[in-house]
């Protein structure tokens, strides 16, 4: 299996999980003690909260959390979908009675839903972006972590991202 496939799938479930752990606990798992560390505060260890920085307005506030809620269901199932994707993919490697072409069928179903998961965190993201003044797009631009994947100041671990954490108010 190619490393590089790996690399982007993990990314891609990280990128899920971490849109996930903004929600309170619930059936998933997703809070202190995961296995992937998400938690309260580990998006933004050590790292302080870049949306305080922005000076948020109320009504700025309230439109995201809105575009939060409404893309809540949609995040939820998708991570679902490829963490699950993902465990097969697992599963598969630890079985020696699967063939290569069945794992890569898995790992293609797996990067797929890892997609899924990333774009609906993307279109999210922007829709709140749009909620930006130009001063407060400049300051996010500097917070938020470039190239995509899990770098730069506002990624870490710990044990999760809090509601109110990076990204989102409270």
């Amino acid at each position: 299996m190619n490393i590089t496939k790996i690399i982007l799938l993990n990314a891609g479930l990280a990128l899920a999980a971490t849109s996930l752990a903004a929600q309170a606990p619930g059936p998933m798992g997703m809070g202190p003690g995961h296995p992937m560390g998400m938690g309260p505060g580990a998006a933004c260890a050590g790292h302080g909260n870049p949306m305080a920085q922005l000076n948020l307005t109320d009504a700025q506030k309230t439109a995201m959390k809105a575009v939060r809620d409404r893309h809540q269901a949609a995040l939820e199932a998708k991570g679902t979908a490829a963490r699950a994707a993902h465990d097969a993919v697992r599963t598969a490697m630890a079985d020696a009675a699967v063939d290569d072409a069945q794992i890569k069928t898995l790992h293609a179903k797996a990067a797929e839903a890892a997609a899924d998961a990333m774009l609906e965190r993307r279109a999210m993201m922007r829709e709140c972006e749009a909620l930006l003044t130009p001063e407060q797009k400049a300051v996010w631009a500097k917070a938020r972590p470039q190239g995509g994947g899990m770098r730069g100041p506002m990624h870490g671990r710990g044990p999760g991202m809090k509601q109110g954490g990076c990204g989102f108010p409270g």
